[in-house]
């Protein structure tokens, strides 16, 4: 720890709480798209652009994993009150086949 940081404090129960019932709301609204599509269509979960394929939550914060157009990892961390996804519909190109979002738990 760098000098003049203070130790970071757990969160309180009521902001845990927060954070899953929102987390939670996510999940819902993903399960609930995902079943909306059309048999040709595929779910884009986007967060600050880049394309998600899992979300979890930690204490507080919501991750989000996925790949940037390189195809290389990444991994976007939200407090809960900060958090913005976007869902999309796209069209499943030809032979491609649709992928669910994972949920990760700890």
């Amino acid at each position: 720890m760098s000098e003049g940081q203070k130790p970071q404090s757990p969160p309180s129960t009521e902001e845990a709480v927060s954070a899953r019932a929102v987390y939670d709301d996510i999940v819902r609204r993903i399960n609930k798209f995902q079943a909306a599509l059309d048999p040709d269509e595929k779910m884009v979960l986007s967060v600050d652009g880049v394309a998600t394929d899992a979300v979890g939550i930690r204490g507080v914060t919501i991750w989000f994993q996925g790949r940037n157009n390189q195809g290389c990892a990444v991994v976007i961390v939200k407090h809960y009150t900060q958090v913005s996804v976007v869902l999309t519909a796209e069209r499943l190109y030809r032979g491609e086949a649709s992928t669910q979002i994972g949920f990760i738990t700890e």
